[in-house]
């Protein structure tokens, strides 16, 4: 959502409210500049606090903009339990760099999917009009990887989903060109589903076999090798939200206080992966 409440200008900033179950508002919080923002997608985490994604024209947003106003820039931005603004951070190039999308990742951080028409830089490989725009964040707003994937006509990324087990991810939207990754276009404007496998997958080369076991007497998750140190081990829902993180050493990890449900637990250890699917009756 987007309004202007501030003394910034007469433009629309970035706007974002908790409301209870009655509607009315717990909090609310605004980010702009001097120009427009928009919010294009809120996610929730399991803390209280929220991921957003969307773009800003403005120079002085959050007096945080690297490329000084030249064109329209993506926001990450992550909002605590009480409407603060923990931290922001901007993407793009020299032309129009929107996000529309995100979700968690697998590896604790976050992916973003939106369009890019830059052609500079980074950008030098937009194919076209726009690109696709592919992001992969750290936990604190880092970009860690982005990648540009069309043709020479205008193509964007409107959705995004991962498979936490296998590190899948999962791409929507909307392709008018008929050339470079798209030589099988059907007409005018096609819809444009993509199947990727993870960066992060392909560069560990292989996936550990399962090294967790999860006991259904204890309601608790085990290490089970005692040749290989636990890393962290991050559990997700179905919804893909994080509901537990606990760091590397351990040996038992508690699932009493999560609800009945299915989970995955991914746990990173030696450069290398284990997943476990899990349901809590």
């Amino acid at each position: 959502m987007s309004e202007d409440y501030t003394e910034d200008g007469p433009f629309p900033d970035q706007y974002i409210a908790k409301l209870d179950s009655d509607f009315n508002v717990v909090w609310e919080t605004f980010a702009g500049g001097s120009d427009s923002e928009e919010v294009q997608v809120v996610w929730p985490i399991a803390d209280g606090s929220v991921m957003t994604g969307g773009f800003t024209w403005s120079s002085d947003f959050l007096d945080a903009n690297p490329n000084g106003g030249e064109g329209c820039l993506g926001t990450l931005m992550k909002i605590n339990g009480s409407g603060g603004i923990e931290w922001a951070q901007i993407q793009g190039g020299d032309d129009i760099d929107r996000i529309f999308e995100v979700c968690p990742s697998n590896q604790g951080g976050w992916l973003a999917v939106g369009i890019s028409e830059s052609n500079s830089g980074p950008f030098m490989d937009n194919a076209g009009l726009a690109d696709l725009w592919l992001m992969e964040f750290d936990n604190e707003g880092q970009l860690a990887y982005q990648e540009l994937m069309g043709g020479s006509q205008n193509d964007t990324g409107n959705s995004i989903a991962m498979d936490y087990q296998t590190g899948r991810i999962f791409l929507a939207g909307t392709s008018y060109s008929f050339d470079g990754d798209l030589s099988d276009s059907q007409g005018q404007s096609d819809f444009w589903l993509l199947g990727l496998d993870s960066r992060s997958h392909n560069l560990s080369s292989m996936e550990m076999p399962a090294q967790m076991h999860y006991d259904l007497g204890s309601e608790s998750l085990l290490w089970m090798s005692e040749s290989t140190p636990s890393g962290e081990v991050t559990v997700f829902n179905s919804f893909g939200q994080v509901v537990l993180r606990q760091t590397a050493g351990w040996s038992t990890v508690s699932f009493q206080d999560i609800p009945s449900g299915h989970y995955v637990a991914v746990a990173n250890s030696t450069g290398l992966s284990s997943s476990l699917r899990v349901f809590v009756p």
